[in-house]
């Protein structure tokens, strides 16, 4: 039996399956330690800087694996205090008592992930770290920035961990720009509850209809954006593609964020268009949403990965994403989508008017989407990492 633990900042929705599962393994002794309990507040709320008040996640996110919440001694304590929001000294006495045959490390943001590192050399526990970083992050950084980056993180923080999980190619790419050798990797993809989405899609494909009579979508051609009303997300991009094809398209919004008043405006800019906003919406209400699409948009300028790529084509939804997603290269093939260059609206708009004219084609493609993702599983994580520790005995 392996002894593995992870180290997370806190709770999330899309990683709380895959520790139910590691915790389902017969082969696993699992636990992780979580450096907050932001989103397990008693009165259902969280706070986000950008949005505010938000409702805590339905779903379950802790009651399903072994865990435990370190004591956080941040000097502005929380996920939004910066580099030394997490600092939860505690990690030491607790790798020391349990001693784990490897621990993950998710990402390097906080003070706790890089003091934890130095807790497992001094402990001689294997330490792992998945990041999704996309190498397209770097492009934008001053000449002494970059330089000052490549020396922190290739030649002192990534020679410290025995592993480097990486989500998919952008961010296997990234690694690889700080020196991180192929033998070192071991492929954790980025994955979300495959399971639960096809169950409930399987349950529901033949209610399209009528779930999109209850939200009060068109029986046109629904285009789904899904994420934060952000610049980065360039969701204007996507108002000015469907432009024109009004008769035919309808545009679901789904997200909040600083631009979400700017959005209502570019909807009265182009009037003829048929555009739903329904604003932020939990787990449970997006099924039905993803139900109601006929394709999944992602225009961004920087994605680490867009994991509403995932979902959505557990619904056999084919997707359009920009060349600066992280998941494109992965999740987007000839035969299930395309991938635009960004900020390219008129091929934007031109790989959108392909599928509406040609709805049995877009019907393929989607149907590609389902086969493909099963590739992106927590199964398939859970497979990478035992078979990488095992190699080690």
């Amino acid at each position: 039996m392996y002894k593995i633990s992870f180290l997370q900042s806190h709770p999330i929705q899309y990683h709380s399956p895959l520790y139910d599962k590691l915790e389902e393994n017969q082969t696993i002794d699992f636990k992780i330690y979580y450096c907050s309990d932001y989103g397990l507040s008693k009165d259902g709320k969280r706070f986000h800087p950008e949005f505010g008040e938000l409702p805590n996640w339905d779903v379950d996110l802790i009651n399903g694996h072994t865990f435990e919440i370190l004591k956080n001694y941040g000097f502005k304590k929380g996920l939004f205090g910066g580099f030394f929001g997490l600092m939860n000294f505690g990690i030491f006495s607790k790798l020391r008592k349990d001693r784990p045959d490897v621990l993950v490390i998710i990402g390097w943001k906080y003070f706790t992930m890089i003091w934890t590192v130095l807790c497992c050399k001094l402990l001689n526990i294997k330490v792992y770290v998945r990041g999704d970083n996309s190498i397209y992050g770097d492009e934008n950084l001053t000449k002494w920035k970059f330089a000052l980056k490549q020396f922190f993180y290739g030649k002192i923080l990534f020679p410290m961990y025995d592993r480097v999980g990486y989500v998919g190619k952008e961010n296997k790419a990234f690694f690889e720009s700080y020196g991180i050798q192929d033998s070192k990797l071991i492929h954790l993809p980025h994955a979300v509850d495959n399971e639960r989405f096809r169950k409930y899609y399987n349950l529901h494909k033949n209610n399209k209809e009528e779930i999109r009579d209850k939200l009060g979508i068109s029986n046109k051609f629904n285009i789904l954006f899904i994420g934060r009303l952000h610049p980065e997300k360039r969701v204007f991009d996507l108002i000015e593609a469907v432009d024109g094809l009004f008769e035919k398209v309808q545009l679901t919004i789904i997200g909040d964020g600083k631009l979400q008043s700017a959005v209502r405006r570019a909807f009265d800019a182009y009037p003829n268009t048929s555009f739903k906003m329904v604003g932020f919406k939990n787990q449970e209400e997006l099924l039905e949403f993803y139900i109601t699409g006929d394709l999944l948009v992602l225009p961004s300028q920087l994605e680490t990965w867009g994991l509403v790529v995932n979902e959505a084509m557990n619904f056999n939804i084919p997707i359009i994403l920009s060349d600066k997603v992280g998941c494109a290269k992965d999740l987007c093939t000839k035969k299930n989508g395309f991938i635009f260059k960004m900020g390219d609206i008129n091929e934007l708009r031109k790989h959108i008017e392909y599928l509406i004219k040609n709805p049995q084609i877009a019907r393929e493609m989607g149907i590609e989407s389902s086969v493909l993702i099963k590739q992106y599983s927590y199964e398939k994580i859970i497979e990478n990492l035992v078979l990488s520790i095992s190699k080690e005995e």
